[in-house]
Parts: structure tokens; C-alpha cells; sequence
């Protein structure tokens, strides 16, 4: 078993690499792999919905923003965390689901709202009300 989560961290990390690369159909091969070997991995299926997010923005392509939810919903479940979740489903353009993982990330300390503010991802939503309220009240502490 060894042996298998050792190979896991290796095609998670060559994966890693390759969508820091922009590879990210090569990326997304090498988290199946890591994950073939280690069903329970969070952070191999966190950087395989990642990647899938980039390739959905890229191509323009819904198919790979729900596959890449599928993957960071996996992440979570497994103890992951909430910010990807929600900028996939603020670009699938569910706000409601949107907001509520964002809130939970803020809550958690996941990321602070100078980087969500920074990130293209919530676009859509910087000059929505309730989005404004959740990093207003976060940023003030409450």
C-alpha cells in the first residue's frame, strides 16, 4: 500500500506541475492516475477539479465546469476545501450555491476577500448585493 500512495504522490505532483503548465488535459490523466490508486486522495481531486475549471474556461465548455464540481464536491467530502467549489459554481452561474460555499471559505479562513476580489472567477458577482454583504461582513469580522 505504500508503494501505491507513494506512486499516487508522484502522479498528483506531475499533474500539479503540468497545470501549472497549462497542460491541463495531460494534468487531468495524471490526477485519474493518482486517484485510481488512492480513491480518498482530497488534494488530487481539489487540483483535478482545478484544472478542470481552467480547461472549462478556456474552451468555453459547461461539460468540464461539471465535471470539475464533481471533483471538488469529492475534495470536500473527503475533508477539502470550499473556495473551488464555489468558483465552480459561479461560473456555472448557481449563486446561490455560489455564495454559500464562498461564505463557508471566508468563515473557515480558507482565502481572504483581498484574493477572492482579485479573482476573475466571481466576476459576475462583484457588483451583486449579496455578494457584497458576504465580503463586507467578512472583512469587517462578524
Amino acid at each position: 500500500e505504500t508503494h501505491y500512495n507513494s506512486l499516487g504522490l508522484i502522479y498528483h505532483q506531475m499533474g500539479t506541475s503540468l497545470k501549472e503548465l497549462s497542460y491541463y488535459k495531460n494534468a487531468n490523466e495524471q490526477f485519474a492516475k493518482a486517484i485510481d490508486l488512492n480513491s480518498n486522495y482530497a488534494q488530487a481531486y481539489e487540483n483535478w477539479g482545478c484544472s478542470l475549471m481552467e480547461l472549462g474556461k478556456k474552451t468555453n465548455k459547461e461539460l468540464f465546469l461539471l465535471d470539475a464540481l464533481e471533483k471538488l464536491l469529492k475534495n470536500i467530502e473527503l475533508g477539502g476545501r470550499n473556495y473551488n467549489c464555489g468558483c465552480a459554481y459561479a461560473l456555472l452561474k448557481n449563486k446561490e450555491m455560489a455564495l454559500a460555499r464562498l461564505e463557508d471559505s471566508l468563515i473557515m479562513k480558507e482565502i481572504s476577500t483581498e484574493f477572492v476580489l482579485k479573482d476573475d472567477d466571481w466576476k459576475l458577482y462583484f457588483d451583486d448585493q449579496d455578494f457584497v454583504e458576504i465580503i463586507e461582513k467578512q472583512a469587517s469580522g462578524h
